[in-house]
């Protein structure tokens, strides 16, 4: 395709350890190119290790209404941007194999990308050095069957229009959307598993910290291949047999598209899966569809920047001023409610946090 480039999918060290086949074989450029990709991969992570990125001070403080006062964020984490120009870290570099990669986990474009916390890479660099992902048997089928064991009233399909404290407890307003009506109820807690924009605009008191906060939009597409012979079932009907999971030691096929333009330059992914599915994911909501679509599904995404990481500090901090997580016994929990990357660390994180607040005892 145009405009299209493959990254190797190994790491560093079983890059640098090929069949000797590839030396004879390849030509000079592709030789000087893996050295030097070798050099700027090693540089930047012994960067995260012993650069770690700088607090400085905003040329404009952020100010936060609260309670008709304003409180200023002080300093900042640099961004991702400014942290990448200080290590020297080379643009073609940047350019072409780095923000591909941290864009497509983080679902944006390049651009918001570079707005990141700083400090949001380099945890995450860390954390991952020579450590690699498994999605256990069943997948994320088995996650949710676990997270759902003994709960019995679920309710799909259902919109919550308005969270608010009243006497007794917390007013939840809702529709259901196959019943066509509305209702109300009152819950003791209430724990809010939504993106910031969402609970800014169905919770009042956390808008002032949270409707500051920035999302996109993302789409995720699967596709099969021509003579591939899949088609979806009703999800209604099916109860998902955990089919598509990741087995231990299997390799996972990843290919990166990056679209250069005048107004913007972001990358999509293309996961391909045994049996001729591809899953490609969008960093826009305004995909067009293609040849082969089976189903689309479109998403919010939480982005980070500088700002926005000092917003939901404030959030997850106990203070006097304004709403924190916890207060009016509503809580927040997600990905992006935690200080790092926009990740399914977070998710596990500030729900361990809410259960610790319940009196309920994490078993890890």
């Amino acid at each position: 395709m145009p405009g299209s480039y493959f990254v190797y999918g190994k790491r560093l060290h079983e890059l640098l350890l090929v069949s000797p086949h590839f030396w004879l074989r390849g030509s000079l450029q592709n030789v000087l190119l893996t050295f030097y990709l070798a050099l700027c991969h090693a540089w930047f992570f012994a960067a995260c290790f012993f650069l770690p990125p700088r607090m400085i001070r905003p040329e404009r403080y952020l100010d936060v209404k609260v309670k008709g006062s304003a409180a200023k964020s002080g300093q900042n984490c640099e961004s991702l941007r400014q942290y990448l120009d200080r290590i020297w870290l080379p643009q073609y570099y940047v350019l072409y194999f780095l923000l591909p990669i941290l864009s497509i986990i983080c679902s944006c474009s390049h651009a918001e990308m570079l707005d990141f916390p700083a400090s949001d890479v380099t945890s995450f660099m860390k954390g991952s050095f020579l450590r690699k992902t498994y999605v256990a048997k069943g997948g994320i089928n088995r996650v949710q069957a676990t997270l759902a064991g003994g709960i019995k009233d679920v309710r799909l399909q259902t919109r919550v229009n308005k969270v608010e404290r009243v006497d007794g407890g917390v007013l939840i307003r809702y529709e259901s959307q196959d019943e066509k009506r509305s209702a109300e109820e009152v819950f003791d807690r209430v724990v809010l598993a939504v993106s910031p924009n969402v609970a800014a605009a169905i919770f009042n008191p956390s808008k002032p910290l949270l409707g500051v906060i920035p999302t996109v939009p993302v789409t995720s597409t699967v596709l099969a291949s021509p003579n591939t012979k899949i088609s979806l079932v009703d999800e209604k009907t099916h109860v998902p047999s955990g089919g598509c999971s990741y087995r231990r030691g299997e390799a996972q096929i990843m290919a990166f598209r990056t679209t250069f333009s005048d107004s913007i330059v972001q990358t999509e992914s293309l996961h391909y899966l045994e049996g001729g599915l591809v899953v490609r994911t969008s960093p826009t909501g305004d995909v067009a569809e293609v040849k082969g679509t089976l189903d689309t599904a479109r998403f919010t995404r939480t982005l980070r920047t500088t700002e926005s990481r000092n917003m939901v500090r404030k959030a997850m901090e106990a203070g006097d001023a304004g709403w924190v997580n916890g207060k009016d016994d509503v809580w927040i929990v997600g990905s992006w409610c935690w200080d790092g990357m926009v990740l399914l660390e977070g998710c596990v994180v500030s729900a361990m946090r809410v259960a610790r607040d319940l009196g309920v005892n994490v078993p890890w």
